[in-house]
């Protein structure tokens, strides 16, 4: 290149050379990051990893994952709307395992991270009826960790029975079985609490960064603890809510324009069918059709029924002669 800039350099140029070209500046693409860090003692796959989250996440734009080592990936989307997606419907998994992300702006800002905060959706049981509310949830959430949303109480949770609070949780710490709940210095119950998506977790220590085989608990104990002494385990898992949670539904049904097949009118409705039928004129169809059902209905009586009864052959050959 250094040889071709001496050799411009001696040569005299014309108009049009020394004119050139202008160059159009570099289209720059707009990419939203996200680091993950896999909370798994396997190794990476990139292709793996891609085939798990793809028809999850079904992204609307490109993706594109780039292994950065250390079990964390960097996740870039075109799309905005596919990454606030993937953190709004947080914890995700990958080998039954936590994987915890992080927004960044820029690949090197990815070293200096720190990953801990992962949202939960937390149920929690057994709340005195009068503390079944949006208020309480937000203080017993306060108490585990950073709320992001308090669910109302008449959409979500089954009858009412408990509540929902979606809480940032730091998963090195363990997790929260429960609280005391007090008022005026006075213990009024308890909580319980489950959590919704819990993928595995270490029933020895609670947190969600290692299994029971690599909780230091269990490796200070050489094998010598037993099932019984945990402290944590499945009970800490929620079932998940029923996309349809109505306890009551009201179909609506068709009203009848005309007398069943199965009984005869009444009297009383010959005479109602009589008076509407020299009514007023003023009268809409609608509104006779339907006072007429409204009041069949009102005056329908097994003794207005009309027993069914079969004809036998042998009295039809008789009646006719043969």
């Amino acid at each position: 290149m250094a040889g071709l800039e001496n050799l411009w350099s001696r040569l005299t140029l014309d108009d049009e050379e020394e004119y050139g070209a202008e160059v159009p500046k570099p289209v720059e693409e707009t990419v939203h990051r996200l680091a993950g860090r896999f909370f798994t003692k396997r190794t990476l796959n990139v292709e793996s990893v891609a085939r798990t989250f793809k028809p999850l996440w079904k992204p609307n734009g490109e993706l594109k994952l780039r292994d950065l080592g250390d079990n964390i990936l960097l996740f870039e989307f075109s799309d905005a709307l596919d990454l606030a997606r993937v953190l709004e419907f947080e914890p995700w998994t990958f080998d039954k395992n936590i994987v915890v992300f992080r927004e960044v702006a820029e690949v090197e800002e990815v070293p200096s991270l720190e990953f801990f905060g992962v949202n939960f959706w937390v149920q929690m049981h057994n709340l005195p009826p009068t503390s079944l509310n949006q208020a309480t949830g937000e203080a017993i959430g306060n108490s585990i960790g950073k709320v992001i949303d308090v669910a109302d109480p008449e959409d979500d949770g089954e009858g009412g029975e408990f509540l929902r609070v979606r809480i940032s949780i730091d998963i090195t710490k363990p997790l929260p079985r429960c609280r005391k709940l007090w008022s005026e210095g006075k213990q009024i119950g308890w909580v319980g609490l489950k959590y919704e998506r819990l993928p595995n977790f270490c029933y020895w220590c609670g947190r969600l960064t290692h299994g029971e085989k690599e909780c230091e608990l269990w490796l200070r104990s050489k094998g010598g603890l037993k099932k019984d002494e945990q402290q944590f385990g499945d009970w800490m898992r929620a079932e998940m809510i029923r996309s349809s949670r109505k306890s009551v539904a009201v179909i609506p049904g068709r009203a009848r324009s005309q007398v069943p097949w199965w009984r005869k009118p009444s009297n009383k409705e010959k005479t109602s069918t009589t008076n509407s039928k020299h009514g007023s004129e003023e009268s809409s169809e609608n509104e006779t059709v339907v006072g007429n059902v409204v009041s069949s209905f009102q005056e329908v009586t097994m003794e207005d029924a009309v027993p069914f009864k079969p004809v036998q052959e042998e009295e039809e050959f008789s009646k006719s002669g043969k």
